[in-house]
């Protein structure tokens, strides 16, 4: 996962902040980051790259799921509309080069 962390740290204008922001409004309140260190670093990078966020997280959670209790026990829930998006987005990779890690 360092691997993923530092190729994001070192690229930041990868993360597709601009489609990820596409009618999303925040205030200055959920820009904060907390804390010192990596932690922080982090978390300022999760919000300038959401696709490392997201890759991240699916990364963690595969590997280290004990920490996600609602997946552990099964009670996540998968949307239709998700689905449908998500689908969407499986199509659009596969089906245009898109920039590989």
């Amino acid at each position: 996962m360092e691997p993923l962390f530092e190729h994001y740290r070192a690229n930041p204008d990868t993360g597709f902040l601009d489609i990820f922001a596409e009618d999303v409004s925040c205030g200055a309140k959920d820009h904060e980051n907390h804390g010192t260190g990596t932690g922080v670093i982090y978390q300022d990078l999760a919000k300038k790259c959401p696709a490392f966020h997201a890759e991240f997280t699916a990364l963690a959670m595969r590997n280290t799921s004990q920490h996600w209790g609602p997946i552990i026990n099964r009670a996540a829930l998968l949307k239709t509309e998700a689905d449908d998006m998500f689908k969407k987005v499986q199509h659009l990779v596969e089906t245009n080069p898109i920039c590989p890690l």
